[in-house]
């Protein structure tokens, strides 16, 4: 009977022993994001880029392409001003920006008449954000789609009769530009950032590393009878590459289309699935997980992750640390795209339906995720509650 009552006092000890344990544990306290809307009235705001200080996006009022407005805000003291406005038969696009440096590139209006009209060429304008100046840089044929990075520029001269590209870079310092190479894909959404290009030619994903001239396939597209798989959209930065793949299948029971997020790491050349409501890695999805609807992917080479758009017109922002393999999200009411990521700070828009106008909102992160101890005294009065409960139950074993 004493063994009996020695080891049941001894299980009672240990009980209190792992309370008093799991209360010292370090409890997360996640990471919180202050948001607010960036205002800009009777327009609606179509993406924009982040880089320090700077944020610049495209303002649009309707279908009246005159209208576009390029638009500098200043995080620091909250301060819009527009920075590039169309001349005459003309229209703005193509924001970007850097460090002290922006960029967007001036069009012709659509030419919808029978009789083809003369038209004004691109112009590619670059600002020195500091120095307040403007300046028409001077390329040859049809230049347009500026991406900057630091001190040079990633710029396309699209072929008139055909779906080619030529992509050159612009030394901002020297003035001079070098043909990089050539491709049939979206010029548009070519991704650039001094170090890599990344482009769609409407066969593969692929990365082309400026220095080396080595150029990898990422992705190779599939076609098929039954289905048929390509990119959706994709994010560049430091050594991620974060994409959405998309498959549409044509028929049986599966028909329907489906998205799958995925990391490639540009050092080792190896993709891996995550999940598109978590942000986790993966080794496969659900029929469920694939018909969730995710957009507007990004990374800023430290942290990837892309819109998840839930069924209610509400949105949320997954977010993937690869390093720690941690997640986080942040909530959003409406439906999130253009989201942009520069280290502790954010940039999106949000539309609410039935209505397509955007606004575009600056999220900072206020408090980093860290682990913080569980209070002192809430410790203290559980293990006094433990320990006089203990030797309640031992006295009860007693009798």
């Amino acid at each position: 009977m004493k063994e009996i009552l020695g080891k049941c006092r001894f299980n009672v000890l240990i009980s209190v022993f792992l309370v008093l344990v799991l209360l010292a544990v370090p409890v997360s306290a996640g990471a919180v994001w202050d948001t607010k809307e960036i205002p800009y009235e009777n327009a609606s705001v179509v993406g924009g880029e982040i880089s320090g200080d700077y944020i610049v996006f495209l303002a649009a009022k309707g279908m009246n392409l005159t209208d576009n407005r390029i638009v500098l805000y200043n995080v620091e003291t909250g301060k819009k001003s527009i920075i590039g406005t169309p001349s005459s038969g003309m229209s703005v696009t193509g924001e970007d920006v850097s460090g002290d440096y922006a960029v967007w590139v001036e069009t012709p209006l659509p030419d919808f008449e029978e009789v083809e009209t003369e038209t004004k060429p691109n112009v590619i304008y670059l600002m020195n954000i500091p120095e307040n100046s403007v300046k028409a840089l001077s390329f040859p044929g049809t230049a347009e789609w500026p991406k900057i990075s630091g001190e040079t520029i990633l710029w396309s001269n699209s072929s008139e009769t055909s779906m080619d590209a030529e992509l050159n870079i612009y030394d901002i310092k020297t003035g001079e530009s070098k043909k990089v190479f050539s491709t049939n894909g979206d010029d548009s959404g070519i991704i650039y950032d001094g170090e890599n290009i990344l482009y769609d030619n409407m066969t593969s994903l692929r990365i082309h590393n400026v220095k080396s001239g080595l150029d990898t396939a990422i992705f190779d597209y599939e076609h098929g009878n039954e289905s048929a798989s390509g990119v959706d959209s994709f994010a560049m930065a430091g050594d991620y590459v974060v994409y959405v793949k998309r498959t549409v299948v044509f028929e049986g029971d599966d028909r329907g289309t489906y998205y799958e997020a995925y990391l490639y790491t540009i050092s080792t050349g190896k993709s891996q699935l995550l999940n598109p409501e978590t942000g986790a890695f993966a080794d496969s999805l659900t029929k469920q997980e694939k018909e969730s609807s995710i957009n507007s992917p990004f990374t800023d080479g430290k942290t990837v992750g892309w819109g998840y758009l839930k069924k209610d017109y509400n949105s949320e922002i997954i977010m993937l640390y690869p390093e720690t393999q941690k997640t986080s999200k942040i909530d959003v009411s409406g439906s999130v795209s253009n989201i942009r990521i520069d280290g502790n700070q954010m940039i999106w828009t949000v539309s609410h339906f039935p209505s397509f106008d955007e606004t575009l909102y600056y999220s900072k992160e206020s408090a980093k995720t860290e682990e913080t101890p569980a209070s002192p005294g809430f410790s203290a009065i559980v293990a006094f509650t433990g320990l006089t409960v203990s030797l309640f139950v031992i006295r009860k074993i007693r009798k």
